[in-house]
């Protein structure tokens, strides 16, 4: 399957951009505290010369975390996804196709929930 093969590509990906997602949060905080001392420098000094460049100063926006491409557990909940779907919209459609279709559907969407959590927590934890 074509997700065994790039699931560890997708991994080692997220991993390097992690990393410079911490360089780049370092270098913000730095930039925004230069930004925050100027802001009241320049409150304080009234309007100066400083206060004026200060004025056209943009405060520095934050990175954006990275998000995980694949994981190792989307290949399963993805064909109970695929599976209800195509059970849903099948040709001759029975009561008992309908009925696991919803099963498939209401599982996959318990997993992707978890799964969306997790990584949630991850990135708040680590991040």
């Amino acid at each position: 399957m074509v997700w065994e093969e790039f699931v560890d590509e997708a991994i080692k990906d997220f991993t390097s951009l992690e990393k410079k997602y911490r360089e780049k949060v370092a270098i913000y905080e730095k930039k925004l505290a230069k930004w925050e001392r100027e802001q009241i420098e320049g409150a304080s000094e009234g309007k100066s010369a400083k206060r004026k460049k200060t004025d056209n100063d943009p405060k520095p926006v934050p990175p954006q975390c990275p998000r995980q491409r694949m994981q190792k557990e989307e290949p399963t909940n993805f064909l109970r996804f695929a599976t209800s779907l195509k059970l849903m919209v099948g040709r001759m459609v029975t009561e008992a196709m309908v009925d696991r279709a919803g099963t498939l559907l209401e599982e996959y969407l318990i997993e992707f929930k978890r799964v969306r959590l997790l990584l949630y927590f991850l990135s708040v934890i680590f991040l």
